[in-house]
């Protein structure tokens, strides 16, 4: 990865990060990649959100907001953190990537977690208070080997909670992954993945899975943490790539990549939220985000789809 380097003094000679200062959208350049059939051959650059993170609209925003507002309300979402900022937000993402609704989160870990957390919970919500629930109340989680950390951890919690069952399939083989799918006689099936491995450099079967998916009828869960903003026609990420937005159940998503600045989304039906708000014990006792970085990702959003 290119190094961090200071600002430098007019003259000397700028470093690797100070070279496409003059356009966001040259700024992108950082995420060159050299694709070949199908997979990410070469990253170059550092931080791919450098891109949006030092815009003129988006420090602008987020100034604005600080001048204004401070902080905010420093508390959860369900008590005083969520502002009219945190709405606007959640509706433009949940509109970019053509979903129902949308959950503007502190982290993307703590979407992901969140989100597992609340999957499980369904199946002690059909016990009425018997623990552990029986084996065909579970919930049946069907994992990529190489997901992200944040999903993982939050399958393991809800698996020690017997509330869930893992099956971990071989990374992108979804020969393996149909083989659990046909095995398995639990009827609540979920199948996560991310949609773009980063430290690989590959790009989930998007396709496949949802073959696989209009077969089985389990819930399809995609972590699209490096595709917002950055891959569609209309910056919708990897789902609209691939023409599957519909396909896809519910879309975990980060804002400190390709949105250049912080916090996790989960964009699904009102439903699905309804759920997460209740049961997402990351989300529910989190403080919510800061005003001047909601701000600023309104902002990010905005430029992304006037500059595109």
């Amino acid at each position: 990865p290119a190094r961090r380097v200071r600002p430098t003094a007019a003259g000397r000679k700028k470093g690797p990060n100070q070279r496409f200062s003059s356009s966001w959208g040259r700024d992108w350049a950082v995420f060159l990649c050299r694709r070949r059939k199908n997979r990410l051959r070469r990253l170059v650059g550092g931080a791919v959100g450098d891109a949006l993170s030092s815009h003129p609209a988006v420090r602008e925003a987020a100034v604005k907001a600080a001048q204004e507002y401070g902080m905010g309300l420093r508390g959860s979402s369900l008590i005083c953190g969520y502002t009219t900022y945190h709405k606007l937000v959640e509706e433009s993402l949940a509109e970019l990537q053509k979903k129902e609704d949308c959950l503007l989160c502190p982290t993307g870990f703590s979407a992901n977690t969140a989100l597992m957390t609340a999957l499980g919970s369904i199946s002690s919500l059909l016990a009425a208070r018997r623990k552990p629930p029986r084996d065909h109340e579970r919930i049946a989680i069907f994992s990529d080997a190489l997901n992200h950390a944040s999903t993982i951890d939050g399958i393991r919690l809800v698996e020690r909670q017997h509330q869930a069952v893992a099956f971990v399939y071989k990374h992108c083989d979804m020969s393996h992954l149909d083989f659990l799918l046909s095995s398995c006689s639990m009827k609540k099936k979920v199948v996560v993945t991310y949609s773009l491995f980063s430290m690989d450099g590959d790009f989930a079967p998007l396709p496949q899975l949802v073959k696989l998916r209009n077969k089985y009828g389990f819930l399809l869960v995609l972590d699209d943490a490096h595709g917002t903003l950055l891959c569609g026609e209309n910056g919708g990420g990897i789902p609209e790539l691939f023409g599957c937005e519909d396909d896809i159940d519910i879309c975990v998503g980060s804002l400190s990549k390709g949105v250049g600045c912080q916090g996790g989304i989960v964009v699904s039906s009102t439903r699905w939220k309804r759920l997460i708000l209740s049961r997402g014990r990351s989300f529910i006792f989190s403080t919510a985000l800061p005003l001047p970085v909601v701000a600023s990702v309104h902002a990010a959003i905005h430029v992304s789809k006037k500059e595109r």
